[in-house]
């Protein structure tokens, strides 16, 4: 098996980042990130290299506070190559957003994700009382969602927070 590193996504990445979730985009499975966007929030991002190339992304977008006022980040850009699926890169990236999360002091990291079951398995649970528990600022992206009106996404969120991490 080649190996695969995971870093910190830099500004020579965007590019590639970009022709990456695109596909995932076009078949509605996440939102569109254009270029600009990606160089405006690279730091947000971590990618998986193998031989050189990109196969795979994540980011951690800061979010304010949830409803509780505890510190809140999203997790989203999750995209793994079709020809890199299966490995467990998904969980190894999720798993490297979330360590970032702890360092920087988020408490709850939350996802819409069409895929529940894998951040299930990875501790998330679902948001009962979503419009409460998650800011406004959540929906903002929205608008640019071709499934806006019909949305089938599933709120998922994991508690990072040191009370639950000592139990």
């Amino acid at each position: 098996m080649i190996p695969v590193v995971l870093r910190p996504a830099m500004p020579k990445d965007v590019e590639e980042i970009h022709r990456l979730i695109q596909p995932f985009a076009e078949r509605n499975l996440m939102l569109p990130r254009s270029i600009a966007y990606l160089f405006a929030h690279v730091g947000e991002y971590w990618v998986a290299e193998q031989e050189g190339r990109i196969v795979g992304c994540v980011a951690l977008r800061p979010m304010g506070h949830n409803g509780d006022g505890a510190p809140l980040a999203e997790i989203v850009s999750l995209a793994v190559a079709e020809a890199a699926q299966g490995q467990g890169l998904g969980r190894r990236l999720v798993e490297v957003a979330l360590q970032a999360a702890r360092e920087r002091g988020f408490h709850h990291v939350f996802t819409l994700t069409l895929i529940p079951a894998f951040f299930q398995r990875l501790g998330f649970q679902r948001v009962e009382n979503v419009l409460q528990r998650l800011p406004m600022k959540v929906w903002g992206e929205c608008i640019y969602c071709p499934k806006q009106t019909h949305c089938d996404e599933v709120a998922l969120w994991i508690d990072l927070s040191p009370e639950k991490e000592a139990r």
